[in-house]
């Protein structure tokens, strides 16, 4: 075979291999996914295996292969994936795909021998990653790896079993922010078990879904859940509950509604009545009778009177369809339907074409005569008690049978759990016809409590429904339907909050709740909310959670808890087995509550109802409830979403509950819902949601929020604004409505326009890939079609190498695929200056000194002595402003104002005290307890966007103002820089104007003085010339520029102000500690991928380190004296280290790292064909204009600040080798950096 053939058949293999879509990885995790911060961790374990018969099979298999088998096998059981990436680091120790697919059917030798024939094609392959990457022509990035020595920045969990003398180790490195060790003993165990299984059973063709997993914790996790035993009576009916209750507190109040009140003796009396009518009528034990009212008190003595008569009570709904009330009629071949004669209208209409019309009873009419005595009629505890449709998928709703036992269960669990007695008054809201009505009424009746059913204003109004609470001295709310609940969270306004002080809580149900709901209602509330779930087919509810604490951030969604007493569950896989912890799989429910079937539709029982499949022997039924959930290692049950909501979109899987939680954690989001439609015969996904405020988001920012939260595949095309929620009969956003409405495009939407030349061409294909999307016009607009700074960066790696001058901010300037490739056009016709990197290395190093030294003269400031007792602080939450904030607590005894922004629903306040205690511990939080004032605002906003009292508060309080805020990415809108840093500063200076003496002190930049030179317009204004009209490409250090010369307009009209231009901040010098968003730093993002790629150009630049630390002491040292005022200060450090040195450093830490002349490295870097890592080459992009190593003839320095921090104790650290290996090993640490190659080696 000759040269050119291998070669296509190669590419023809890797083609196929990474064929698209590419897999994802599910595996459980603790943290968040959104998490960008990694941070590394590893173990060892010797793995428990039987070892003689890890010989034979060595003797017999290729281990590595049989071990990585074993691996996928893990993971296809741990997630259900069938088609998985793995990174396989082969015999040249390069690090390749192995696409692996797998079926629960597959024998564990069919798995093993795909393994072993990819891993020879691996091992005989002398292609890199980056080459496979240009056969593909995307980015491959590797969730997880088989490896032990590379390192590769997308990886979440590497694993590698290595062959010793006697033992296998395997080899576990993982990051520590998504994993918690326990998980990584707990999947290690779960890999050992399995293996275990292979090797005992003997037999390769043994099939992998009946390999065992579970281990003894497994097991015992499920025996804790399901230790919920509870004694019930006797004869637990809902008669006999009622009727003991009933005698016990008989003068009690047992309903009430609007003005009407029934007491236990009136209700039991009543109820009888109606038992004997019944009965007179001939209606027999186990019969049907149909209750065609209103919520009313009417409604509840009739279905008590039903089930004395021993009967089964069929609640409708008048508000429901026709059709569907006739359906349920017919179905349960009601003898019997108790009404009101307002209603006999639609109930002739309804019933028009019945050949065999019920009787039907007008309460409203019904004479007194009948006895008051309960009928004797024998009620046993399986007897049915009522029957309630559900929705069915085939369109006909299916009738779920209750028995008596199950609801006298829920009852007494729902007393115990809620602590309920008689004295609690408690709010129904539920129509009837849904299920949640059971709960709250038997569970107060079961209490001897008072239930109250609020009126319809009372039940949609959010003020009726707080009158209520409060005149009535309710002490609990039964079931809300989650979609109210979100209302009440959202609408409730916070001066009302007294009026629940009698709540003792809250009970909620029906849909999925988020975190971000609980966490506004515990903004206004301190009420526990009990999280309730459960099927109709399982008398109402199976888990419950109380919410208690307050939710943290990462929370998404509430989990739905624990089973109530004498309830079971069981979540299994595809193949009916028990998951292991962390494992999606569907929930089945067993308890004494388990429906006896669906009413006539004997098929539909069969499939929902099952016997035990885990214990056969046991006698248990189980409901198959369609839900998928996974148990938590707190044993915690959390709800995933719906069995059939998992659908494909362009070949991807995709599970509807991500989606729709993602959009929860918008902070205006109140109920959202995606479904899937069909449009042209293609699927798509369309989001309909509720708002807060009332108001619809533009698309454009649904776009870009969900598109940093989800792959685009997932970013539905569709996303429309409703008032409201439609919701189905039984409380429930109603899908299938939603489906039925008109989608209506939005009004920016622009018509499709192809490309129309090969530069636009180029452009939409890269813009495609990186946005995974399948159509794109070349008038959309980037940012509106989910496009950000981090998606720029991916698009010039595929676009630099053919157009080197496209920057980054061309994109914000040139937005769309048409301008950008005039943009491009452009460029083309530029000449490069080659000559200026030769004139720089020839001409000596100049000094950026402070320049103005002084701002006007020392006449325009007043000579009085600034208490600045009293500190404005923007940029708080900040990196230099947090180091800021701590100075200041230490160094004076002022009190701070610190203007903070809410984010993602955050309380300002707490978001302080979270961002402090991350950089200096936990003792901070007392700092500020007793001196900063949290002050909600925001600096792009009117009025800095502060409440008409902090106004006030600001206006009379303030004598000094520190400006730290500000935007301080390098690429971006120049109209949103204007704004956030510019009109904040002019903002600000207005409140100094405005005051008596306020000092003004203005955070800056040394990239002013620093482009200044570089474009030569620095000498001039140290001349005296040219400073006010002087502008800079660079959009951040363009509008520092402008901000600062308003700050030094106002000094020399006499306000006292000064200008702090801070250098390269850089980590603190005791720990080597940095930001919290470090890859949001160009510097950093320089280092790493330098260490990434292995090559970094040869410049000639002073490199200034200036330590947090550092900076803020020095700035906070220097505010405090009044000789200062009028003065520029460069916050730099005083020596700086040239950058051939800096990178001695590293190399000498254990990287290696090539110097290449810098015209070199760029070549290298946008050739195509040669192989490096991909995501050094996306970091590398924002380099090439300016953010990263750059031949320079400019050095920070700072005579004037080091002369006046003399006699502060303020000093700087030297960056020295100590101080980089500092830096060096934090960013280890927290997997920022990849480990030294030093550290990495493995012996073998």
């Amino acid at each position: 075979m000759n040269t050119t053939m291998l070669l296509e058949q190669t590419k023809q293999y890797w083609s196929d291999e990474l064929q698209l879509p590419l897999p994802g990885f599910h595996l459980y995790t603790d943290g968040s996914l959104n998490y960008a911060k990694q941070a590394a961790a590893r173990t060892e374990q010797v793995l428990n295996l039987e070892p003689v018969m890890l010989k034979r099979y060595s003797e017999l298999y290729d281990m590595k292969a049989w071990m990585l088998a074993g691996y996928a096998v893990f993971l296809h059981r741990m997630t259900q994936d069938n088609d998985m990436l793995i990174g396989v680091q082969n015999r040249r120790e390069q690090l390749l795909p192995m696409r692996i697919s797998i079926s629960r059917t597959d024998s564990f030798r069919r798995v093993y021998e795909q393994v072993l024939d990819k891993l020879v094609q691996l091992d005989s392959s002398e292609l890199s990653h980056a080459d496979v990457e240009n056969i593909a022509g995307y980015t491959v990035q590797y969730q997880t790896i088989y490896g032990m020595k590379l390192h590769h920045e997308a990886s979440r969990l590497n694993w590698y079993v290595q062959e010793g003398p006697d033992t296998w180790l395997l080899h576990v490195s993982y990051d520590s922010q998504l994993f918690k060790e326990d998980t990584i003993r707990r999947y290690i165990q779960h890999f050992e078990r399995l293996m275990s299984g292979v090797l005992e059973d003997g037999d390769m063709d043994t099939t992998i879904s009946s390999l065992p997993i579970l281990t003894e914790e497994d097991w015992r996790v499920y025996d804790v859940l399901n230790d919920t035993k509870m004694s019930l009576p006797e004869q637990a009916t809902i008669v006999s509950m009622f009727t003991s209750v009933a005698a016990q507190f008989p003068d009690r109040t047992a309903l009430s509604a609007n003005e009407d009140e029934l007491t236990y003796q009136e209700l039991d009396l009543l109820s009888n009545k109606i038992a004997n009518m019944l009965v007179e009528k001939g209606i027999r034990k186990g019969e049907f009778v149909s209750l065609f009212m209103e919520r009313s008190l009417e409604t509840i003595v009739s279905l008590l009177g039903v089930m004395k008569a021993g009967g089964a009570y069929i609640p409708l709904d008048p508000t429901h369809p026709e059709e569907r009330n006739a359906y349920i009629i017919e179905d349960t071949k009601s003898k019997v339907i108790l009404t009101e004669s307002s209603y006999i209208p639609k109930l002739d209409s309804l019933l028009a074409g019945f050949e065999h019309r019920p009787e039907i009873v007008c309460l409203d009419q019904l004479d007194g005569s009948y006895s008051e005595t309960a009928p004797a009629i024998r009620i046993d505890e399986d007897d049915l008690a009522y029957v309630i449709y559900t929705s069915g998928s085939t369109g006909k709703p299916k009738g779920a049978l209750i028995a008596h036992k199950g609801v006298v269960n829920l009852a007494m669990a729902t007393k115990q759990d809620l602590g309920l007695t008689e004295e609690d008054v408690i709010l129904q809201y539920s129509t009837f016809s849904f299920d949640a009505s059971v709960y709250d009424i038997f569970g107060s009746i079961g209490s001897g409590a008072r239930l109250h059913l609020l009126s319809d204003e009372e039940r949609f109004s959010i003020d009726a429904f707080t009158e209520a609470v409060e005149q009535l001295e309710a002490t609990r709310i039964a079931i809300l339907p989650t979609v109210f609940f979100n209302r009440l969270a959202a609408y409730l306004p916070e001066d009302a909050a007294v009026k629940y002080e009698k709540i003792k809580s809250i009970t909620v149900g029906g849909e999925a709740l988020t975190g971000e709901t609980v966490r506004m209602f515990q903004k206004k509330l301190q009420i526990p909310v009990t999280n309730l779930y459960g099927p109709t087919e399982i008398t109402v509810v199976a888990t419950g959670h109380k919410v208690d604490y307050p939710v943290p951030e990462d929370v998404s969604t509430i989990v739905i808890g624990t089973p109530l007493a004498n309830y079971e569950l069981y979540i299994v896989d595809g193949n009916n087995d028990l998951c292991p912890i962390g494992v999606t799989g569907e929930l089945l429910i067993s308890s004494v509550g388990v429906a006896k079937g669906y009413l006539n539709q004997p098929e539909k029982t069969k499939e929902a109802f099952i016997s035990d499949p885990i214990r056969p022997g046991s006698g248990k039924k189980f409901y198959r409830s369609g839900d998928l959930v996974r148990l938590l290692p707190n044993g915690q049950v959390e709800y995933r979403g719906r069995r059939d909501s998992q659908i494909k979109i362009r070949g991807f899987r995709i599970e509807i509950g991500e989606i729709e939680n993602s959009f929860a954690k918008h902070e205006n989001i109140k109920d959202i819902a995606v479904i899937p439609i069909t449009e042209d015969g293609n699927k798509l996904l369309a989001a309909f949601y509720t708002t807060n405020d009332g108001a619809a988001i533009p698309k454009k920012d649904l776009v870009q929020y969900l598109s940093k939260k989800v792959p685009g595949y997932m970013v539905p095309t569709y996303m429309q604004h409703v008032v409201e929620m439609p919701l189905s009969p039984t409380g429930k956003i109603d899908r299938k409505q939603l489906a039925a409405y008109e989608l209506k495009a939005d009004e920016n939407d622009s018509v499709y326009t192809a490309p129309e030349n090969d530069t636009q061409q180029a452009v939409a294909a890269s813009w495609k890939q990186v946005l995974d999307l399948e159509r794109i016009s070349i008038h959309d607009d980037f940012f509106e079609i989910g496009g950000y700074s981090l998606k720029i960066l991916e698009i010039l790696v595929q676009l630099k190498p053919s157009y080197p001058l496209l920057k980054i901010n061309d994109f914000f300037q040139y937005p769309t695929i048409a301008k950008l490739a005039e943009r491009i056009e452009e460029l083309n016709q530029a000449v490069e200056k080659d000559d200026r990197d030769i004139d720089i290395l020839n001409r000596p190093v100049e000094d950026l000194a402070e320049h103005p030294a002084v701002i006007g003269t020392a006449d325009h400031f007043s000579i009085k002595r600034s208490a600045q007792k009293n500190i404005l602080l923007t940029g708080a939450t900040g990196y230099l402003g947090s180091h800021l904030l701590a100075e200041l607590l230490q160094r004076s005894d002022a009190i701070v104002y610190c203007l903070v922004r809410s984010s993602s629903g955050m309380d300002p306040y707490a978001r302080l005290v979270h961002i402090m205690q991350g950089y200096f511990g936990s003792e901070s939080a007392e700092w500020i307890e007793n001196r900063v004032v949290v002050l909600e605002g925001d600096l792009e906003k009117e009025n800095l966007g502060l409440s008409e009292a902090d106004q006030m508060l600001v206006d009379k309080q303030i004598d000094s103002i520190i400006h730290c805020g500000a935007d301080v990415r390098h690429f971006g809108d120049a109209k949103h820089f204007a704004n956030v840093n510019v009109e904040s500063t002019n903002r600000l200076l207005s409140l100094a104007r405005e005051g008596s003496g306020i000092r003004f002190h203005f955070i800056s930049t040394l990239g002013i003085p620093e482009e200044l030179a570089e474009n030569g317009q620095w000498t001039d204004i140290v001349q005296g010339n040219g400073y006010m009209t002087s502008y800079v490409e660079n959009v951040y250090t363009n509008s520092k520029l402008e901000a600062e010369k308003l700050v030094i307009q106002a000094g020399e009209e006499g306000v006292p102000v000064n200008v702090y231009r801070v250098g390269n901040l850089s980590c603190r010098s005791d720990n080597g500690v940095f930001q919290h968003n470090i890859d949001n730093n160009a510097f950093y993002r320089m280092l790493k991928a330098m260490l990434l790629l292995r090559r970094a150009p040869r410049v000639r630049w002073e490199v200034d380190m200036t330590p947090i630390d550092y900076a803020g002491q020095a700035v906070t040292a220097l505010a405090l004296q009044d000789e200062t005022v009028g003065r520029v200060f460069h916050i730099c450090n005083p020596v700086t280290i040239p950058y051939e040195r800096m990178v001695e450093y590293f190399t000498a830490a254990g990287y290696d790292i090539t110097l290449m002349d810098l015209s070199e490295f760029e070549g290298w870097l946008l050739n195509p064909n040669e192989p490096k890592d991909s995501a050094g080459v996306e970091l590398a992009m924002a380099q090439l204009e300016g953010d990263g190593a750059k031949n320079s003839m400019f050095r920070y320095t700072c005579p004037q600040t080091m002369e006046f921090l003399a006699g502060t104790g303020v000093q700087c650290a030297e960056p020295d080798e100590a101080y980089f290996n500092k830096l060096i090993d934090h960013a280890v640490e927290i997997g920022y950096f990849i480990q030294p190659n030093s550290f990495d080696k493995v012996t073998r």
